[in-house]
């Protein structure tokens, strides 16, 4: 029979809990579980440790893999012991990754440790401790640069861990997680070699979500990779003509041009990825592939340029296989290296100026005339049209807007972020119109891009 000590502690442990007083909560849990440990105690002191955090945790996660042993099928101990080593090591070290700080090797260990233990601990499918387990792992794996364990992941956390349930996040749609499932296994795929597979692979996918940009561009990437770039320079051509601002896109097309043996188009694209708005940090490697291309384009001056821009930010932000890139190429090309680090911002000015011929970015030609106009930044940018959604597909993150007076054009959840209230059919609205190719026709279409309301 349980203990009358025991019960109290524990009722004083859930109003505690009711209260917001979570460390006063888990004193009592612990106190409760002394007197008479059971799997339910042990449960509540596991989540209870968890909303106290710090040193709490590692604890709490000492006594819930006491308590597995002792009662090994139950489902909350499990879950709570999962959410643990969640909480101590995979969402810790995600957050340190993200701010910026590398992951050393002892840290991604004990991260590749956690989430084992997390994959042999038989909880359901789609419990949600497994998903963030998953997520979190392809994450620090991809800082780890350590690929295979990505497609270790696939095989401990199958599709249906991950749920369909598309997320917000700072005012944008993200996709969801079962849609970045099949993205971070086709990534991985084609990380580790497995060209043929990967274009399998992503095939899937883009029938599984055909509206996804990211899962179009992955296919693109994998018919690049086996060796089939014609195909890979259209299907980026029409991403980039439905995303135009989206430097990764040009990035991608200089390298499939590249590869297709159109230098000039190649180093056209590379140079509108440069000349993208945004943050240039990201975009370093194609300022050293730049460069190479200036300098056998006969444009000394902006390779030398460009690779000073690339060795600014390298040393800007202790990149030392950046510095140690940028340096050597400064070398082949005989290029005298400054005595001291030129500002980045001061030199971005510099190397914009010699990223165009009379005013103009050296790239390829915009949209068709008549379709578009200049914004202020100098991007491309479609004239709006009004027109109504007809369809919208909230489980799979896409619709249609019917155009006044004109055809019907495909739309994208992260198009429609500047709806209140998110796509509503029948709801009327004002877009822009730019070309776009439809995969399932294998033909050329249209898309409708930046939804706002038609006042």
């Amino acid at each position: 029979m349980t203990q009358p000590g025991a019960r109290a502690l524990g009722a004083e442990a859930d109003a505690l809990a009711a209260d917001g007083d979570w460390a006063g909560a888990l004193g009592r849990a612990c106190e409760a579980y002394q007197l008479e440990p059971t799997a339910f105690r042990a449960s509540m002191i596991l989540r209870t440790a968890r909303r106290v955090g710090g040193d709490a945790v590692p604890g709490a996660l000492t006594l819930g893999r006491e308590a597995l042993a002792r009662w090994p099928g139950d489902e909350w101990l499990k879950r709570g012991v999962a959410w643990c080593l969640w909480s101590v090591w995979l969402k810790r070290h995600d957050q340190q990754v993200k701010n910026g700080h590398p992951l050393s090797p002892q840290a991604w260990s004990d991260v590749q440790d956690a989430i084992r233990e997390v994959a042999g601990l038989g909880l359901p499918e789609g419990d949600p401790a497994r998903e963030q387990a998953f997520l979190a792992g392809a994450r620090l794996a991809k800082a780890a640069s350590d690929w295979r364990f990505v497609l270790d992941l696939v095989d401990w956390f199958p599709a249906g861990t991950c749920s369909l349930e598309a997320r917000r996040h700072e005012g944008r749609v993200l996709p969801s997680p079962r849609e970045q499932w099949w993205g971070w296994w086709t990534r991985a795929l084609l990380s580790t070699g497995r060209h043929g597979e990967a274009l399998e692979r992503s095939r899937e996918a883009v029938a599984a979500f055909p509206g996804s940009a990211g899962l179009m561009r992955l296919e693109a990437l994998a018919l690049q990779a086996n060796g089939r770039h014609g195909e890979a320079v259209q299907a980026l051509s029409s991403l980039l003509a439905r995303q135009p601002r989206q430097w990764y896109l040009a990035a991608d097309l200089a390298t499939a041009h590249e590869a297709a043996g159109n230098r000039r188009e190649a180093l056209d694209h590379a140079l509108l990825c440069l000349a993208m708005p945004g943050p240039i940090e990201g975009r370093i490697r194609v300022m050293e592939q730049v460069s190479t291309w200036l300098v056998e384009a006969g444009r000394a001056g902006a390779a030398l340029e460009t690779c000073l821009l690339a060795w600014a930010i390298a040393r800007g932000n202790g990149w030392e296989r950046r510095i140690r890139a940028t340096e050597a190429l400064m070398a082949r090309h005989g290029w005298d290296r400054p005595h001291q680090v030129p500002r980045v911002g001061d030199q971005l000015r510099i190397a914009r100026s010699h990223w165009s011929q009379n005013g103009q970015p050296v790239s390829r030609s915009g949209p068709p005339p008549g379709e578009a106009t200049n914004s202020a930044d100098g991007a491309p940018e479609a004239k709006r049209r009004k027109g109504t959604i007809s369809q919208w597909h909230a489980d799979r993150g896409f619709g249609f807007v019917k155009e006044l007076g004109g055809g019907l054009h495909f739309f994208m959840a992260r198009d429609a972020r500047a709806l209140p209230a998110g796509p509503v059919v029948g709801q009327k609205v004002t877009c822009r119109i730019v070309p776009s190719f439809d995969r399932k026709k294998g033909k050329e279409s249209t898309a409708a891009q930046d939804l706002r309301p038609d006042a």
